[in-house]
């Protein structure tokens, strides 16, 4: 289970994700997950789920202080699934202010299920 997960150094969640990936064990989403944590979309949809309580937060990423526009546009283009690139872009793209998808909007794009109710 992923929750309440801040995000933090994407190099580290690239490398992690890539070892969830290869495990292929199932995973649960709940409540936050923002920044670098968002990277976990890259996951296939066989493999993810999210509650109800998920929270996707997106921004554009930045390196004291400053944006870095054309990395994140490449880490957007190469680690989110279209939906997800067009569900972004229909909010005028990435700023260094948080934009958020809930569990419900990520599941009606078709991106991960939700998970069964325990």
């Amino acid at each position: 289970m992923i929750g309440d997960d801040a995000g933090g150094v994407i190099d580290t969640y690239v490398m992690w994700i890539d070892r969830l990936r290869a495990s292929e064990v199932p995973v649960r989403i709940e409540g936050i997950c923002h920044s670098a944590c968002t990277l976990t979309l890259s996951l296939p949809r066989s493999q993810v789920c999210v509650a109800s309580t998920a929270t996707f937060g997106f921004h554009l990423a930045t390196a004291y202080g400053l944006p870095l526009t054309e990395y994140t546009e490449a880490l957007v283009r190469r680690h989110y699934p279209l939906a997800v690139q067009k569900w972004i872009a229909r909010r005028g793209g990435l700023s260094p202010t948080f934009i958020y998808m809930s569990a419900m909007e990520l599941a009606d794009i078709g991106v991960f299920p939700m998970c069964a109710k325990n």
